[in-house]
């Protein structure tokens, strides 16, 4: 049995799978993670792997896409590149470039 840097126990089962033992004393694996959470296996063997290293629980049972705070990128402004009368804008609409092409 090893310890991570959190205090996780844990052990590498038959065929190299890990086993964490919680808090409460119960063992979870990644298999067992995502038939509880109906996720897939590769999200439950994520989320062991974020438990050994932080220690946090919550983490592990977390909501199913639950997704960080993350700061709002700008929306581009979005500019006008049509010919409208009286503009110059003319030379920049890919449809009047083919037409003084063929001409």
């Amino acid at each position: 049995m090893q310890v991570t840097e959190a205090g996780v126990k844990y052990f590498r089962g038959k065929n190299n799978i890990f086993v964490v033992y919680l808090e409460d004393g119960s063992e979870v694996t990644s298999r067992i993670l995502s038939d509880q959470l109906e996720v897939s296996l590769q999200n439950a063997h994520a989320r062991v792997k974020a438990y050994m290293l932080t220690g946090d629980e919550t983490e592990l049972y977390k909501k199913i896409y639950s997704r960080r705070n993350t700061v709002k990128k700008a929306q581009p402004i979005q500019s006008d590149k049509h010919y409208a009368e009286g503009d110059i804008k003319q030379i920049f609409c890919p449809m009047w470039r083919l037409v003084m092409k063929t001409i």
